[in-house]
């Protein structure tokens, strides 16, 4: 049972001699460390201007109308009166490219151009008979 002991605590001995602690090499930066270019945008939102262009329509024709993302975030959503036009103030991601505007079965993209996007219910061939 000595023995046993003896080689027990030999073999601890070993054992523990052989775990070395590993260093890492971090360097550490401070701000001013960094470069960062003069025209960096730092931004995460911008502000949008959103032109809606409504129907020529005899009478009032309200519909539910959402404004949203390609990835599914709503920006706006509303009962709309599609014989007015509409201007909105958005606040979405600088990211954005491009919205879609829902109402009714109409689904319209528009892409954003330099802080505005316009939307229009007027095709070029729009035979719509809506609100007759």
């Amino acid at each position: 049972m000595k023995k046993f002991v003896i080689i027990l605590t030999g073999a601890l001995m070993l054992l523990a001699g052989s775990c070395t602690k590993e260093t890492a090499f971090i360097q550490k930066l401070k701000s001013t460390d960094l470069v960062i270019p003069a025209d960096f945008n730092w931004k995460t939102v911008v502000d949008l201007k959103v032109n809606v262009t409504g129907l020529p329509l005899s009478k009032d024709f309200f519909s539910t109308m959402t404004i949203t993302s390609a990835e599914g975030k709503t920006f706006f959503a509303g009962n709309y009166n599609l014989k007015e036009n509409l201007i909105l103030d958005l606040i979405v991601p600088a990211t954005t490219s491009e919205l879609t505007l829902t109402c009714g079965k109409r689904i319209i993209k528009s892409a954003v151009v330099d802080g505005v996007i316009d939307f229009s219910f007027i095709q070029k061939d729009d035979q719509s008979d809506l609100g007759k």
